[in-house]
């Protein structure tokens, strides 16, 4: 759904919308006519249009409406522009703004955290994972499927790992990538020689600035 699209449907039909709490309502590759992405999304009581950078995921600009009029327009995540004095204004976006900021707080931390881990990986070596996990991390392997909690055991099993995949003088490679399937959440792809050779990715979660969870999937049919 495009901007134009929202601000022709009905009052109750944009309602349906924009109070449809963090759901995707559209994406637009064209508007540009480059390589950025425009998604519009449902942030409470208000219709967000957020242009992201194709190549890097960076946040470009952020458009807040409501009913289909625009509020203010963010270059930069984390300034306001000026606007008409009006109290309520003021509060609207003021409102929107926090929204935004923990939302793309939690992304870029994923993402940074992520990247992090990508090249421990690639090192093998494991003791650099202890500033990254948080204490009660869970670590899932998706096939055979186990699980295993605790910051210290999950440290102590890559150990192992690691030191076997030194043995063997694999060529695995860990990259930063982005899972469609998940609205292009931050990923690490693992491949083994050939980059193109994708083996498995693993999906991160963060809270406050730890890695919290990690999950090892080797499906292809889920990611490919």
């Amino acid at each position: 759904m495009t901007i134009s699209q929202f601000n022709n449907l009905s009052h109750k039909q944009k309602l349906l919308v924009i109070n449809t709490k963090g759901i995707e309502v559209g994406q637009d590759f064209t508007r540009y006519g480059d390589i950025k992405l425009m998604k519009c999304y449902a942030i409470e009581n208000f219709f967000v249009e957020i242009v992201t950078h194709v190549a890097n995921q960076n946040i470009e600009e952020v458009e807040a409406f409501v009913d289909g009029e625009r509020l203010d327009r963010y270059t930069r995540i984390g300034m306001r522009g000026i606007l008409d004095e009006d109290p309520m204004f003021f509060s609207m976006v003021d409102f929107i703004a926090d929204k935004l900021r923990i939302e793309f707080k939690d992304f870029n931390y994923n993402k940074a955290l992520t990247a992090k881990l990508a090249k421990v990986i690639n090192s093998l070596d494991a003791n650099l994972l202890e500033d990254l996990f948080d204490e009660d991390i869970v670590y899932e392997v998706q096939k055979p499927f186990f699980a295993i909690r605790g910051n210290r055991h999950i440290i102590g099993y890559l150990h192992l790992l690691f030191r076997k995949l030194k043995a063997k003088n694999r060529q695995y490679s860990a990259d930063l990538g982005y899972y469609k399937s998940a609205k292009d959440k931050p990923c690490i792809i693992i491949t083994n020689g050939d980059k193109n050779n994708k083996t498995a990715i693993v999906m991160v979660n963060t809270l406050d600035g730890k890695i919290n969870r990690l999950y090892f999937c080797t499906d292809k049919h889920i990611w490919a």
